[in-house]
């Protein structure tokens, strides 16, 4: 952060046990209402340089620096943080469940999470707002064996479903079973880890998961063949977000404002298909030196990352960035994923916002003109 140095993984390092064991207790998973948020006062210590050297902003990302979070680290990779300023320093981490607690505590200064635990910080009054939606459809599918005459929703009935978080297990997850004509009770539920082989080894009979990830994705080209059932034909919901706390983004609009161009140009570029070769080798990169164990089989890693790029030319795009820039956060889009929240009985109807409300789009509308990305050069 400002005027605090820090080496980029020095959070996880030095605070990141003590965080870790702090959070276990409010994380979702021991709670039922389906996210990350807590009730905590907002925090942060960033503040605009005033001299010539670049701000600092720390990056929390709580996956693998897999292909779903390439505009942000390639928006480090390729230079364009350093160009607009800043010194941008990104943490990953499987470990921490909730990573809202770590944003508005003040040890990072922006998280990427879901609209989920978006909203619900919102119904609990927690200060925080969006900066970018950075997935514009979720990628979150459920996935049967193929062969296993699991072909459709209705034939997870008297099958073995597992999910794997709080937000597709309470709400997604029902609404895709009651579109289907199929009651909770219908199938048995378990919850299980993230990783593919508890389908493949038979633990499950259908598991929700992305299909934009690099095990999944690693099987899947060496002929695996699976039954994908979308959540995306079922919600509008969005996959990813970048928050902040609305303090520090007050005190900071124009660090803020920078960050959110420097990404939305690596995410222009991650649209388009001719820099597949290129994302795919920077992601590559990130995961070899996150030491992340994510590829089964015997496969090239490139051609898994390749794929996962063009998987990503359809989850990525939302059809409201054509016209307002890409990261722009669709209001109606969020407001469905509050209803589902008060569905699932996580969110009180009472404490619910406004769709006018919903989001903060004044970084994405300030650094795009007519929907096109102001950037030097252009």
């Amino acid at each position: 952060m400002v005027g605090e140095p820090t080496d980029r993984r020095r959070f996880l390092e030095t605070a990141g046990a003590a965080t870790i064991a702090g959070l276990a207790g409010c994380s979702s998973d021991s709670g039922s209402d389906g996210s990350d948020a807590t009730d905590a006062d907002s925090g942060g210590t960033m503040t605009d340089s005033s001299g010539s050297g670049l701000t600092e902003v720390e990056v929390l990302l709580t996956y693998f620096p897999d292909m779903v979070f390439s505009p942000m680290t390639g928006a480090d990779e390729f230079g364009y943080f350093d160009e607009v300023g800043l010194d941008v320093s990104i943490t990953t981490s499987l470990q921490i469940q909730n990573p809202l607690q770590v944003l508005v505590n003040g040890e990072v200064d922006v998280v990427v999470a879901t609209p989920f635990s978006y909203v619900t910080a919102l119904a609990r009054g927690i200060p925080v707002q969006t900066l970018f939606t950075t997935i514009g459809q979720t990628p979150l599918g459920y996935a049967s064996m193929s062969g296993s005459g699991i072909e459709s929703v209705p034939d997870w009935s008297d099958n073995a479903v597992g999910l794997q978080n709080e937000a597709d297990r309470n709400w997604v997850t029902p609404v895709v079973l009651e579109e289907e004509g199929l009651a909770q009770e219908d199938i048995t539920r378990t919850n299980i880890g993230y990783s593919v082989t508890n389908l493949t080894e038979g633990n499950v009979d259908v598991m929700s998961l992305y299909p934009t990830n690099s095990d999944y994705n690693s099987l899947r080209l060496q002929g695996t063949e699976f039954n994908l059932f979308e959540a995306r034909d079922y919600t509008n919901a969005g996959g990813n977000c970048a928050l902040a706390s609305q303090e520090l983004v007050n005190e900071n609009p124009s660090t803020f404002r920078e960050f959110t161009r420097a990404w939305c140009k690596a995410c222009e570029e991650s649209l388009n298909p001719d820099n597949r070769d290129r994302f795919a080798e920077m992601v590559l990169g990130r995961l070899n030196d996150a030491d992340a164990d994510v590829f089964l089989g015997d496969i090239d890693p490139i051609e898994v990352e390749r794929s996962n790029f063009n998987q990503f030319l359809e989850y990525r795009p939302d059809d409201t960035w054509e016209d307002n820039g890409v990261g722009y956060s669709d209001p109606e889009d969020y407001a469905e994923v509050q209803q589902l929240g008060v569905q699932a009985g996580a969110i009180s109807e009472d404490a619910t916002t406004d769709t006018s409300d919903i989001v903060d789009n004044t970084f994405v509308e300030t650094v795009h003109s007519d929907g096109e990305l102001e950037w030097s050069g252009n």
